[in-house]
C-alpha cells in the first residue's frame, strides 16, 4: 500500500473517529439534561410533600390545640417607661424614639386590659413571663399562673371561665 493511501485511511478513520466521539458527547449531554430534569422535579416533589407535611402536622396539632382566646382591650398609648421600683411607671418623654439595635434593651411598660377565654372541655393553665399585674380591689398585685375552668365546667361548677 502507497503512503498515500495509508495517510488517506488514516485521516478517514480519525474523521470517522471524531465523527463517533461527536455523537457519543451530544447523547451525553442529552442523558445529562434529562438527569437534571429529573433531578429538578424530585426536587419539587420533596419541597410539595414537605409542604404537604407541614400542613398536616399544623392541622393536626390546630385540632389538638385548647379553645384558648386572648383580647387585649383598654390599651394605653403610648407605652409607659418601666420603672425599677415597680409600679407607678411614668410616660415616655415627648418625641421619644426606639432606635435599633442600640435601644432594644429600653423596657416599656403597655397598660392594657386582657381577657383570656377557655372556650374547650380541658383545662388550661395560663402562663407567662414578664410582670403581669391583675387589679384586685383596685390595687395592683402581680398575677400569678391561673388555671381556667372548661367553659361547661365552669358554669356547672360556678367558677370564672376567664382571667
Amino acid at each position: 500500500m502507497s503512503e498515500t493511501m495509508r495517510v488517506a485511511t488514516d485521516s478517514v478513520g480519525t474523521t470517522a473517529g471524531i465523527g463517533v466521539i461527536a455523537w457519543q458527547s451530544y447523547l451525553m449531554r442529552k442523558a445529562v439534561k434529562v438527569s437534571q430534569d429529573a433531578l429538578e422535579v424530585a426536587q419539587n416533589t420533596l419541597a410539595a410533600s414537605e409542604t404537604v407535611a407541614i400542613d398536616a402536622a399544623r392541622t393536626r396539632l390546630d385540632a389538638q390545640a385548647p379553645a384558648v382566646t386572648a383580647r387585649f382591650t383598654e390599651v394605653q398609648w403610648p407605652p409607659y417607661a418601666w420603672s425599677h421600683v415597680g409600679m407607678p411607671a411614668s410616660p415616655w418623654p415627648n418625641g421619644y424614639e426606639w432606635h435599633f439595635p442600640e435601644k432594644e434593651n429600653d423596657r416599656i411598660v403597655l397598660k392594657a386590659r386582657v381577657v383570656i377565654e377557655n372556650r374547650g372541655e380541658r383545662y388550661i393553665n395560663v402562663e407567662y413571663v414578664g410582670d403581669l399585674v391583675k387589679v384586685v380591689e383596685g390595687r395592683a398585685r402581680p398575677a400569678t399562673a391561673h388555671a381556667l375552668w372548661p367553659n361547661q365546667l365552669a358554669r356547672r361548677a360556678g367558677h370564672s371561665p376567664t382571667v
